[in-house]
């Protein structure tokens, strides 16, 4: 079944050309946008709201799980490893050992019961 909608033809203004648009500046919105510039297509990266990095900035969500395979190998690297770098210069990221980190699982099924 193929349904269409006719819509009144109607002129819209072009604010601005480019190679690459990029809707939404959260981390992958804006990893997107640094990674097309970087490869040197001309990028614009629009964002609704006053900041770049979605909930890692406006939300104060900020994790990065662990970049290894568990047994020490680093894995992810690339931008990722950019920012990791740059947070650490600047004593504004935590390395903890894997017996710090985790959460005990039960502890959301027995919130959501009650």
């Amino acid at each position: 079944m193929t349904d269409y909608l006719d819509e009144a033809a109607r002129r819209t203004r072009v604010h601005a050309m480019t190679e690459v648009l990029v809707v939404g500046g959260g981390t992958a919105g804006t990893a997107a946008a640094i990674a097309a510039a970087r490869a040197g297509a001309q990028t614009m990266l629009v964002e609704r709201y006053g900041t770049l990095g979605g909930i890692a900035t406006g939300g104060l969500v900020i994790l990065l799980l662990t970049l290894d395979d568990g047994a020490g190998r680093q894995m992810v690297r690339g931008l990722c490893q950019e920012i990791t770098d740059r947070l650490a210069a600047r004593g504004a990221a935590l390395f903890p050992s894997a017996g710090e980190c985790g959460s005990d699982h039960t502890i959301p099924r027995s919130c959501a019961s009650s």
